[in-house]
């Protein structure tokens, strides 16, 4: 049994599992996200109602900062400047404001000349924000961070100008709020595991603090953070990572929801003091990630035995059964026309699917005996190449062209080598095209296994699968080797026809010129017998006269 098919099997039945657990798995991961966004909002929610708490007390204690202090500017004895009379008045009423650390008056140079707690030298505040603010503007001003110079704790300042009985502002009353008024406060309010609560002044400095206040008191926010609130609007809730609330790089990033609340004094433009809550994110997500862990581990717990189920089941019911089909079918693709499954894949639809391959494979074995029957009488070859040129498949007359004994002698042989070097290009030219989806014919001269040249005349067609895709070339071959020989036997005694007419020629032009030369030979010993001829005429002629004159010449004597 193929390993690797047996894994994929399992493989596609856990990917089933998990297709089907997806739907489970992401209504899990969405109340948890819903439940998230719930707890994110519920965070907000929370730091908003403990900023607009704070910012509320605040401003309760401010109304009650300003009524006293209007109560103090109104005494004759204030605008007389009678400190013995004065002192004792603003002693009871610190006593009756506990939430008040000190309350005292100054001159309009910003001396201080009576006082709820007694001082040996002399103290001046000229130099104080809330001092200044209360001269210029006639109103109740607010002041900055800064340390008592009586009790050396840090306090918030307020200051309002007192009038003499021409109207003119002739001093300032002054209150220190205790910033630890907080603390009780805060001590009364359950609040979130981590959260932090800062109170800052209009320069960004820490007020108050809840967590680490020795380190942070009196020093500068990270200014990445006061500058967002203080371009930001007079509320907001947000989430941040940011360094606390601090600017100590010792202290690790952590993501806050933070909200804060900006708090102004009447005739004031800007903010006096910034009221900012954080809670941390792990804090306020906690609870929501503990019950997305418990659902996850949960449905983790369930898929994985789902899991091991299917893997099981799928060895046993489907795996080996499929793997026993997909065998047969690649014996099937090999020839072995007599397999058959039914028998060993029984029940369900796998066995139905064993039933239907046997009676695939008996009509393949009819079609298969049908079509090895016409194929192997046919009297011309059939072949089937790859790409490469390789043979697939080749009846009886292919092999007796090539000179093969059995099919498994060619079998995934390339045909190109067994091509003659004259006709080779062309064929695998032939063949390239074939795959293009063209066809073509092709005279070829091929040496078979024993050496023997044939010559042949092939017919190409590209042949293709259900899909219609080019998978092999089918050729059907005729042997042409005696017309080939016959051919070359007429161009042969064609050429000696040739050769023997231009040898004719020659002998005729020479039979004629030798023609010649004896007639022009004949007519010369004519024409040498008609002068001879005539000169013996001649002679005769003259003979008969001489001889008178000789036997007259003889009788003479």
């Amino acid at each position: 049994m193929n390993p690797l098919f047996r894994i994929r099997i399992r493989l596609q039945l856990v990917i089933i599992v998990l297709i089907v657990a997806l739907p489970a798995a992401g209504i899990i991961i969405s109340s948890g996200v819903q439940q998230r966004n719930q707890a994110i909002n519920d965070a907000h929610i929370e730091t908003q109602r403990l900023a607009e708490r704070i910012a509320s007390e605040q401003q309760i204690l401010v109304a009650s900062a300003r009524q006293l202090v209007l109560s103090v500017s109104q005494l004759p004895e204030i605008k007389e400047k009678d400190a013995a009379t004065v002192n004792p008045f603003l002693r009871k009423l610190l006593k009756l404001n506990t939430n008040i650390m000190i309350l005292f008056i100054a001159d309009n140079t910003g001396t201080i000349w009576a006082s709820a707690i007694p001082f040996a030298n002399p103290i001046k505040i000229d130099d104080r924000r809330y001092f200044k603010n209360a001269l210029a503007s006639g109103q109740l001003s607010s002041g900055e961070f800064q340390i008592d110079k009586f009790l050396h704790k840090p306090t918030f300042n307020l200051g309002y100008p007192y009038r003499n009985n021409s109207g003119e502002i002739i001093g300032v009353v002054a209150v220190e709020i205790d910033l630890d008024y907080y603390n009780v406060l805060l001590r009364r309010t359950l609040l979130p595991k981590g959260a932090d609560i800062a109170i800052i002044d209009y320069k960004g400095l820490i007020q108050f603090r809840t967590t680490d206040p020795d380190k942070f008191i009196g020093k500068q926010l990270n200014p990445v953070l006061f500058k967002k609130m203080l371009e930001g609007p007079d509320a907001d809730s947000n989430a941040d990572t940011s360094i606390a609330f601090g600017n100590d790089g010792d202290l690790p990033q952590i993501k806050r929801f933070v909200s804060y609340q900006k708090l102004r004094l009447e005739g004031e433009q800007s903010p006096y003091m910034y009221v900012r809550v954080g809670i941390p994110a792990e804090t306020a997500l906690s609870e929501a990630n503990e019950q997305i862990v418990k659902s996850m581990s949960l449905f983790a717990l369930l898929l994985v035995s789902a899991l091991f189920l299917a893997w099981f089941v799928g060895k046993r019911s489907i795996a080996d059964r499929i793997n026993l089909i997909k065998r047969a079918s690649q014996n099937l693709t090999t020839g072995d026309i007599r397999i058959r499954v039914s028998d060993l894949v029984k029940g369900g639809e796998l066995g139905e699917l064993g039933e239907s391959f046997d009676r695939m494979a008996e009509q393949l074995a009819s079609r298969q005996r049908f079509l090895s029957t016409i194929i192997d009488t046919e009297p011309e070859c059939v072949k089937l190449l790859d790409a490469e040129g390789r043979i697939e498949m080749m009846n009886s007359a292919g092999l007796k062209l090539m000179d093969a004994e059995y099919f498994e002698q060619v079998k995934g042989q390339s045909i190109y080598p067994l091509i003659t070097t004259e006709y080779r290009n062309a064929f695998v030219k032939l063949s390239n095209d074939v795959f293009q989806g063209m066809s073509g014919n092709l005279e070829l001269e091929l040496v078979g296994f024993k050496e023997r040249h044939v010559f042949l005349d092939t017919h190409v067609v590209p042949f293709r699968n259900d899909a219609g895709e080019i998978i092999s070339l089918l050729g059907i071959t005729r042997d042409i080797t005696d017309r080939k020989l016959a051919e070359k036997s007429l161009i042969e005694k064609q050429r000696q026809l040739e050769e023997l007419n231009i040898h004719l020629e020659q002998r005729v032009a020479e039979e004629v010129s030798d023609s010649r030369k004896k007639d022009q030979i004949l007519l010369q010993q004519g024409r040498q017998a008609a002068m001879g001829e005539m000169i013996s005429n001649i002679a005769h002629q003259w003979r008969q006269p001489l001889n008178t004159l000789g036997l007259i010449a003889r009788n003479c004597r």
